[in-house]
């Protein structure tokens, strides 16, 4: 036989409320997609890293191939000739080292256009050099003659380019350097009695780079299926979540809805039911049996008793079978009947305006169905309106359509609400505290009557102010 303790072993998650635990439920999920989001960063990060540098490593390669063809080689010793002989100007005294540069450029000129014009063509049919250009200059340049030491050109000024543009840009990348000391000439001569020996030397160091400012570009193009991938692999997980918290919340909206419309549906059976029986119990009574008017009172009460219980089975059953009803269009003078209406509805209830406006105005409609919108409307409008306040009825014709407003006094309703009150079983919060009756069921019921007439049904409303509905009926010449 099981003892007592083991029926109370329920977990945390069993015994506590919804209201708790969609909370957490919801934490729960942000943590999550933030940790995805957290590692799929991590992960885009490292590739991307690894993206860049293999894409450096082919630039690296096809530059430093093309560099060392025949042609390009060819280049630079023209270039280096060219240094040599310059050299040797300025050790002679025939330029300063203020026009060394500009006199070399000149002299270099037209091996400069070739060359740049080469590089160009061999970088635009390079599969791997898309938006690539190539540099090559002089970062040092020290000219050392019969013992002197002249720098030209140091660590510390720009690099002075012989190929290609000067830039500065944050897509250069080094591809190499070379270093060289050459000598020009060394000779000795006799002068008179004494040798004298003349010298020359050129030291350079040649840079070699790759300007690549689409850099960024090109290695996001090269990533577009990973940065793709991770995107959607974070919007399904926030899809699916969000899917499931709706499903949640709906399963929990219908669950609340059950349970209201067994609360309301309680409610309301039990005051006719508990009058009725009173009403029974008093009648088999002996002062009721020999007293007429007592008894016919008392059958009066448990008439009254059955039509409630009467219009709250009517009014369950119309709604449940309220789809399978179809109109029956007729043609209608809509004013005319609005007014009959109109003074049936406001018999015995004080505060009740009309204004029916639109004489001879035809429509083609099911005034079965428009009456029973009708009453649930001004039904509410009595219950919710304010004691003693008044309810106005209009009708008028305003731009090829006829208009029907409801209007109360009463409490109002927010916004966030004024959609929700026309679905089944709905009933405001803030209202639904059992002083007025109601299963949520009347605006529904008339929604759908109106649209079954090919009307609309439409809320107005701010909170202390009433409500407004206004029905739009289509005009249909007869």
């Amino acid at each position: 036989m099981r003892s007592g303790p083991q029926f109370c072993s329920l977990s945390l998650a069993d015994t506590m409320p919804m209201k708790q635990k969609i909370p957490l439920l919801i934490a729960g999920c942000i943590l999550l997609v933030l940790t995805l989001t957290g590692i799929q960063a991590y992960l885009v990060r490292n590739t991307y890293e690894l993206t860049r540098s293999q894409y450096e490593t082919e630039i690296k390669t096809a530059l430093v191939r093309m560099a060392g063809t025949p042609v390009a080689a060819g280049f630079e010793d023209r270039i280096n000739d060219s240094l040599k002989s310059m050299a040797g100007r300025y050790a002679a005294g025939q330029i300063s080292k203020k026009t060394f540069f500009s006199a070399f450029g000149q002299k270099i000129a037209s091996v400069r256009t070739a060359a740049d014009r080469y590089f160009t063509t061999v970088i635009r049919d390079s599969l791997h050099l898309d938006g690539v250009r190539y540099q090559a200059g002089f970062r040092e340049l020290i000219i050392e003659y019969n013992g002197k030491r002249d720098t030209l050109l140091s660590s510390a000024d720009r690099v002075w380019f012989f190929t290609g543009q000067r830039t500065d840009t944050a897509g250069l990348l080094a591809l190499n350097h070379e270093a060289s000391r050459v000598g020009d000439y060394e000779k000795t001569k006799l002068t008179g009695q004494a040798r004298k020996q003349t010298s020359l030397y050129v030291q350079s160091l040649i840079v070699r780079n790759a300007d690549n400012a689409g850099w960024q570009r090109q290695v996001l193009r090269r990533m577009a299926g990973v940065l793709l991938l991770a995107a959607a692999i974070i919007v399904a997980a926030i899809l699916l979540f969000y899917m499931v918290f709706r499903a949640m919340f709906r399963q929990k909206r219908l669950a609340d809805i059950r349970t209201d419309l067994a609360n309301n549906l309680t409610h309301e059976l039990r005051t006719p039911l508990s009058a009725a029986g009173l009403a029974l119990k008093s009648l088999q009574r002996r002062e009721a049996k020999q007293d007429p008017r007592l008894s016919e009172e008392l059958i009066a009460t448990l008439q009254r008793q059955f039509e409630k219980l009467q219009g709250i089975t009517d009014s369950v059953l119309d709604d449940a079978m309220g789809m399978a009803v179809r109109p029956s269009l007729k043609p209608t003078v809509i004013a005319a009947w609005l007014k009959n209406y109109a003074r049936d509805a406001g018999n015995g209830r004080p505060g009740f305006r009309s204004e029916i406006d639109g004489s001879g105005y035809m429509l083609r409609t099911d005034t079965r169905l428009l009456e029973k919108a009708m009453d649930n409307l001004l039904d509410n409008a009595f219950k919710y309106g304010r004691p003693g306040g008044e309810v106005e009825l209009k009708g008028y014709p305003e731009r090829g359509a006829y208009y029907i407003r409801v209007q109360d006094n009463g409490p109002g309703i927010s916004k966030p609400y004024q959609q929700l009150v026309f679905d089944r079983f709905y009933r405001v919060p803030e209202q639904d505290q059992h002083n007025v009756k109601g299963l949520g069921l009347g605006l529904h019921a008339a929604r759908q009557a109106i649209a079954a007439i090919g009307g609309s049904l439409s809320l107005q409303s701010e909170p202390g102010q009433g409500c407004t509905f206004t029905i739009q009926l289509p005009k249909h010449e007869h």
